[in-house]
């Protein structure tokens, strides 16, 4: 298990899902929290969008394939009456709410995917060396540098990516996928605060 999640969470659970029609999932990245969607969270509860976001994968630092059943699970267990379901996912977030769709039952209940500077394609850090950063920060990290494979959109899910001209942690050939959303001037960690674009992409 990575050292990294062990850090405790000290910032509120930002969700406020409970019995609305229409559910936005939102996904941190690596070593993130859920409370990078707080503003996001007061926006939709204005439209009446309950948001349910997860502190999921040890602080998103597991592998793509356990943070993806994770969130999967999540999904099937939404009330049968959900109308609506869409996901947004901050860098990593966004490449295992990608994944997830994979899981039969889950892209049938999912109408959008939006990643904010989301690494499709992964990321090329060039950390060294691997089994010392996956001690550290988590398998997630190491697999991020390995991860090249050409990302598929699902068939029946609208895919939107957020992008910055100010992103230097997720290279711009990754971070574009689907309908292409450029912000200008704003720093990789603080996509997830771009409430108008967000909302946007999402069509409220």
């Amino acid at each position: 298990m990575a050292l990294a999640s062990y850090i405790p969470r000290c910032l509120p659970d930002p969700s406020t899902a409970t019995s609305q029609p229409h559910i936005v999932v939102a996904l941190h990245g690596t070593l993130g929290e859920p409370h990078v969607f707080r503003a996001l969270a007061d926006e939709l509860a204005v439209r009446g969008v309950g948001l349910f976001a997860p502190f999921y994968g040890r602080r998103g630092t597991q592998l793509l394939d356990v943070c993806s059943a994770e969130i999967a699970a999540l999904v099937m267990s939404l009330p049968e009456d959900t109308t609506r379901v869409d996901i947004v996912g901050h860098s990593y977030g966004g490449l295992v709410g990608l994944r997830t769709l994979a899981v039969p039952g889950v892209r049938e209940r999912v109408h959008t995917l939006v990643g904010l500077g989301a690494s499709w394609r992964g990321t090329d850090t060039g950390w060294r060396p691997k089994w010392l950063i996956r001690r550290v920060l988590g398998e997630s990290f190491t697999q991020l540098d390995q991860h090249d494979t050409a990302p598929q959109i699902p068939e029946g899910v609208k895919v939107v990516s957020v992008t910055s001209d100010a992103d230097r942690v997720v290279p711009a050939a990754s971070s574009r996928l689907g309908r292409v959303v450029e912000v200008h001037g704003v720093a990789h960690n603080r996509l997830p605060q771009q409430t108008g674009a967000i909302l946007s992409a999402l069509g409220l």
